[in-house]
């Protein structure tokens, strides 16, 4: 690999030697990174076009290192294609990851050509990386659409598979014989045949198995019959045909009323065996023309015979028009005994419809009209919903033209078209419950060794294809045999399968359900597969879990507090109520103010309190407080039995009872008797070297008054030094009482002002209370002294027109780089005057002020400083990381 220089030489070289050196322009401006091996295919030169691509150190990447910018998963695959190239001397194209310094892991086309000399041996490899990441992501972008595209379309498939079966079912129970039929086509288009390509279990008891056989040749005499040719006018035009047929074939021996439609490219057929119908239509025929012709009795009584004992409702009406033409209304002729039982309607004969059915439809009337005008026979279905029934009707004209009369034998089918109706909802409705559950639904096979299908919901990984790793895919080793001997159990018996258990997640990670699933039998009450749901209980389990492992923790924590309570004997901790009676007293309260249990328990908690905190109120204030506030706190002296006095550090706070408030209050108070007197013993001690202090600085600032008088007139130095050994004699007054009194930035600013004797109103100070670390204050205060006795000399303040602000603020780093967010404080120190005037060199040039600013501050604070000034305004800002001084 190379850098750019290298590769110019490079390229020139190859130029002279009748290399390519014409595509320089080209590799420059494509490849995003240049390199050069040598013939071992060992890196030699330094690519600084791979190091910026990369973020590698230009030793890094010398011999093999490259390697270490490779994409783990790539390493192998791209070292083991380098050295063969390089053994072979073949040109390398290879396609594998490698780091960029800003964009994570980049797809790369990796390309080398070995240079060889005059003897054809290998002089070195030269070669670039071409960045492909675009391309590989819409590559993989692809794919997974596509992956998407074939998942969906097994899904329609699947869909398409279960609407076929509930439609074999539906077909398969019909009594009527139903066939579907493909066209078969020469090479000019023509039909010159069809193929079988469904036939229900009625029409397969008749004609046997199929498969895609020729009707032409499967049943001879089908182009007799006209079949083919009412096959092929349907496939033309689309237009459905019906007609009566009688078939003297040995399949098909009787007369079938047949219906033809247009299917794709083909047709699909109902045959319904009218046998019966055609044979009792001719015998009642027969007989009324010989009762009409002979009046014979015999014949007379056989055709009763005939009329009574059929299953089927029969009927003779007459029909009337009016004026126009048009069908009014028909009369009962003659009925049979299934009449009644077909419509519910008694005593028929002589009775007009309209009288006997009210909301009879017109429908009626203007088909038997029809039948009667025309003599067409008429075979069809219809709903009679004023008789709450469905029949399936036969009518046919009888007698003369002018008779106008039309028998009708019929029955109803409403059992037939509510099961239908029933089976047809149902299957919507299961449908409809698959897709709307937002539950796992799966099919396995009937001994669970194969899952035919699942669709997780996102919660589980689809399975679109039978597969017999189901038990790996989902659920997790351990659990194998267990949820195994569960699927066995249920097997045996028969029964659903129930069971909450853990699975595998599409994420990988550990996910619960409840699982349920029902076997499906077949007509031989043998399982044929499994049908189940499974929902996702994850957060219910974990829930469980979860208020489970809170319970065993409440248990221990109970346990450790009784522990804590009995052993921390310099700890007093108990109850009382709401009115301040002592409710429990455990060792520690006992060991710290000497009353016993039964001597304490009940008592008012008052006489723990000193007469002085008696006398002002100090018990009831503090129960008040922590009953109604929350929190009281209780840092006092208290008294013990035997009369002595115990300093307390403690608080109290309320019992939470029920919807009624608190319950009273737990105190909890440390016995810090010994460290309160060491404290004081403290005090005075800090006091007295706060004291010594400011006389040594006294004496320090003596010794160099004495010191400079003996070298000479330095007054200015005198004034300045005495200034400065104040300044630090106040930082230390502070520092002294910081344990007490916490030092803050504005108490920083306040003391400076007031000891310079700086005009107060014409000073402004703004910010927020700002708490400083003890180790910032010194550097900090002397920062701040600098600026302000510049300003009382040279400044804003050494006038009468100048005005000095101090603003202060607090802030978080935002930079997305940084590992950590940092706490910042930033101050500006702004000194403005309405006229300009001469400003003093010492305030302009590199005085102690200004390099403690900007240069001590960064040093000891790592701040950053700012320092401007023009003829009428002086800004300084002080930028510094803070960490929060814990108070209270």
């Amino acid at each position: 690999m190379q850098d750019e220089t290298v590769s110019k030489s490079t390229m020139s070289e190859n130029r002279a030697s009748g290399e390519a050196g014409e595509f320089d322009p080209l590799i420059t401006r494509y490849a995003d990174v240049t390199w050069e091996a040598d013939p071992s295919g060992s890196v030699t030169t330094k690519s600084q076009s791979w190091c910026a691509y990369t973020g590698q150190l230009a030793e890094e990447m010398l011999g093999f290192g490259w390697l270490k910018a490779v994409h783990p998963d790539d390493r192998i695959q791209a070292e083991h294609q380098w050295r063969e190239a390089a053994l072979t001397g073949r040109d390398v194209n290879a396609e594998f990851r490698i780091s960029h310094m800003a964009n994570g892991w980049r797809w790369i086309n990796s390309v080398a050509t070995p240079l060889r000399d005059e003897n054809g041996r290998i002089r070195k490899w030269i070669g670039m990386n071409v960045d492909i990441h675009h391309r590989k992501q819409a590559d993989e972008e692809r794919e997974r659409h596509l992956a998407d595209l074939e998942r969906q379309v097994e899904e329609r498939a699947a869909e398409l598979r279960t609407n076929r079966d509930f439609l074999r079912a539906i077909i398969d129970s019909s009594p009527d014989m139903i066939q579907l039929f493909d066209a078969v086509r020469d090479e000019h288009g023509e039909i010159v045949d069809f193929a079988w390509t469904l036939n229900n279990f009625t029409s397969e008891s008749r004609n046997g198995i199929v498969g895609r056989a020729s009707p032409l040749q499967h049943t001879r005499g089908l182009i007799q019959e006209d079949d083919f040719g009412a096959f092929k006018r349907v496939t033309e035009t689309g237009v459905p045909e019906q007609a009566e047929r009688q078939y003297p074939h040995q399949q098909l021996d009787g007369w079938f009323l047949q219906s033809v439609v247009k299917l794709g490219d083909g047709v699909a057929t109902t045959s319904r065996n009218i046998s019966v119908e055609k044979g009792a239509q001719a015998e009642l025929l027969r007989l009324r023309a010989e009762v009409a012709k002979a009046a014979l009795r015999q014949s007379e009584d056989r055709y009763r015979i005939l009329f009574e004992s059929i299953f089927e409702g029969f009927c003779t009406i007459e029909m009337e028009f009016d004026e126009h033409g048009r069908p009014t209304d028909y009369r009962f002729l003659e009925v049979n005994p299934a009449f009644a039982r077909q419509t519910g309607i008694i005593d028929a004969v002589g009775r007009a419809a309209r009288s006997l059915i009210p909301k009879h439809e017109q429908f009626w009337f203007e088909t038997f009209g029809r039948i009667a005008t025309t003599g067409q026979a008429e075979r069809f279905e219809h709903r009679e919903d004023a008789l709450g029934r469905w029949y399936d009707v036969y009518a046919f004209r009888v007698g003369e033209p002018e008779d106008r009369r039309v028998a009708i034998l019929f029955h109803d089918i409403k059992p037939r078209k509510l099961a239908e109706e029933a089976l047809r909802k149902s299957d919507a409705h299961s449908r409809a419950l698959v897709e709307a559950t937002s539950d796992v639904v799966y099919r396995v096979s009937p001994d669970w060794e194969e899952m035919r299908h699942l669709h997780g919901r996102g919660f589980l990984v689809d399975a679109e294809r039978p597969t017999a790793r189901w038990m790996d895919d989902y659920i997790f080793p351990e659990d194998h045999a267990s949820i195994r001997a569960v699927i066995d159990e249920a097997i045996e018996r028969c029964a659903p399968f129930e069971l909450e258990h853990r699975v595998r997640r599409t994420d990988g990670s550990e996910g619960w359900t409840f699982s349920k699933a029902v076997p499906i039998l077949g007509d031989d009450g043998e399982i044929v597969e499994w049908f189940g749901m499974a929902a996702d209980v994850t957060e219910r389990v974990m829930a469980r879990k979860a208020e489970h492992k809170a319970n065993q923790a409440q248990q221990r924590s109970e346990e450790r507090y009784r522990l804590i309570v009995e052993s921390a004997l310099d700890y007093a901790i108990f109850t009382t109520d709401q009115v301040g009676k002592v409710e429990d007293w455990p060792p520690g309260a006992q060991s710290v103010f000497g009353w016993s249990p039964e001597e304490i328990v009940g008592q008012d908690l008052k006489i723990t309190y000193t007469p002085e905190d008696r006398a002002a109120g100090v018990p009831q204030q503090e129960l008040h407080d922590a009953l109604h506030k929350g929190f009281a706190e209780n840092v006092r002296w208290h008294m013990r039995k035997d009369g002595s006095r115990v300093f307390i550090e403690g608080f109290a706070r309320p019992v939470r009872g029920g919807d009624t408030g608190p319950e009273g209050v737990v105190k909890i108070g440390q016995d810090v008797t010994a460290r309160k007197k060491w404290e004081e013993t403290q005090n005075v001690l800090v006091a007295e070297l706060q004291h010594r202090t400011r006389n040594l600085i006294a004496v320090v600032r003596s010794i160099a008054s004495q010191t400079m008088s003996e070298t000479g007139p330095t007054a200015d130095f005198m004034a300045r030094f005495a200034d400065r050994m104040s300044a630090l004699s106040r930082v230390q007054g502070l520092l002294s009482r910081s344990e007490i009194e916490p030092i803050t930035l504005r108490t920083v600013f306040e003391m400076e002002i007031s000891a310079l004797e700086l005009v107060a109103e014409r000073v402004s100070l703004c910010g927020p209370e700002v708490f400083l670390k003890n180790s910032t204050v010194q550097t900090f205060a002397l920062a701040i002294h600098e600026l302000a006795t510049n300003a009382r000399k040279y400044g804003a303040l050494s006038g009468d027109d100048g005005a000095l602000t101090i603003s202060w603020s607090t802030y978080e780093t935002s930079d997305y780089e940084a590992s950590d967010q940092e706490n910042r404080l930033r101050v500006e120190w702004l000194e403005e005057i309405s006229e300009p005037r001469s400003v003093e060199v010492a305030v302009t040039g590199t005085g102690y002020g200004r390099e403690l600013i900007e240069k001590a501050l960064p040093y000891a604070l790592a701040a950053t400083t700012t320092y401007e000034i023009t003829e009428t305004r002086l800004r300084c800002t002080i930028d510094v990381p803070i960490k929060w001084r814990k108070t209270g």
